[in-house]
């Protein structure tokens, strides 16, 4: 079921935020102006990018969980919008280090 971006956004900035996925894309779904993910939105023009930006400025209990093995993060094919979205949130694969990593950052170990 679709949450629009705005919903999320009146959340209280103390939300614990987990988002889960590989984070590898074509460039132009992150970086250019409709190729959001934010369709169908009054706002529709800006990048991706931007709107992640946005959520993680709201939530900085926020950590990016990734199913890709850390060492696979350099390589794999979507590399350069993997690479550019951990400039935006922590993120932590899923071994069980990573999900280590993730609780303590939610619970304000890791800060």
């Amino acid at each position: 079921k679709p949450y629009k971006v705005e919903q999320l956004l009146l959340r209280k900035p103390d939300t614990r935020l987990v988002i889960f996925g590989d984070a590898t894309m074509a460039p132009e779904e992150l970086d250019f102006p409709r190729g959001s993910i934010y369709v169908g939105g009054h706002d529709a023009a800006h990048p991706s990018a931007y709107w992640l930006r946005r959520i993680a400025e709201r939530f900085p209990h926020s950590v990016w969980l990734n199913p890709l093995p850390k060492r696979e993060w350099e390589s794999a094919y979507g590399a350069y919008t993997l690479n550019k979205i951990r400039t935006i949130f922590h993120m932590e694969d899923m071994t069980l280090g990573g999900v280590k990593g993730m609780v303590d950052r939610l619970s304000d170990l890791g800060r």
